[in-house]
């Protein structure tokens, strides 16, 4: 096995990744959260927290409003249940993902629009998962429809989605925390790595760019 891996390596999809900036640009046009739809405040809503978690699409689709926890000026939501970065029983861990208000831009702020998106689906809830659908039943989303989200902001922004497909927004978001000098291991932290070797094989790329002290806050910080 080690022969056929060394024969043919796994090689990373992409050799750069696209300019976050070209989202949050867009997503400050979708405001303020009251003129939205509910479909147009999912999308923006799983976008945020996908750029603000740097996580995979998985983790978002496991977020439970049961295990969802305030804390001053951030919410906590504790997944139950393991996910990819742990392969044996023995590695399970419970994992918290954890997003803050951000004053700075409130437009960008993900705290603002979940508890926008909250006060709009209660009426509508029949499950106790974050993500709904944006029609009847409104029942829970499914993985591959909030990655279906996460592309159409990214095509709507302008991202060349025939290139980048959603799981890059993780690329994005990294990559773009590591330019403005958040520490390795505050990323590794964040996005769920045990070691850098993943990130800098896979997600850390030089960004395509478009014509803090933290990493939401750099995530979300317009240049």
């Amino acid at each position: 096995m080690k022969g056929l891996l060394q024969k043919d390596p796994p090689l990373p999809r992409y050799s750069k990744t696209w300019d976050l900036n070209i989202v949050l640009r867009y997503l400050k046009k979708l405001w303020p959260l009251s003129s939205l739809n509910l479909f147009q405040l999912t999308m923006r809503l799983a976008m945020l927290l996908s750029l603000c978690s740097g996580k995979r699409g998985q983790n978002l689709h496991l977020l439970d409003l049961n295990f969802m926890v305030r804390q001053g000026d951030r919410v906590k939501f504790d997944l139950r249940v393991p996910v990819k970065n742990y392969g044996k029983a023995s590695d399970v861990k419970l994992q918290t993902i954890e997003f803050m208000e951000y004053p700075h831009d409130k437009e960008l702020c993900p705290v603002t629009t979940l508890n926008r998106y909250l006060e709009v689906t209660k009426p509508l809830r029949m499950s106790p998962k974050l993500f709904l659908i944006s029609m009847k039943p409104y029942r829970r989303a499914s993985r591959a429809t909030i990655a279906r989200w996460v592309k159409t902001v990214m095509e709507n922004a302008g991202v060349d989605t025939s290139v980048y497909k959603p799981h890059s927004a993780r690329s994005a978001t990294v990559s773009k925390a590591a330019s403005l000098g958040i520490p390795t291991d505050v990323i590794l932290s964040r996005a769920g790595w045990k070691s850098d070797n993943c990130f800098a094989m896979y997600y850390l790329k030089p960004i395509e760019v478009d014509g803090g002290s933290d990493f939401q806050s750099a995530v979300l910080q317009l240049d």
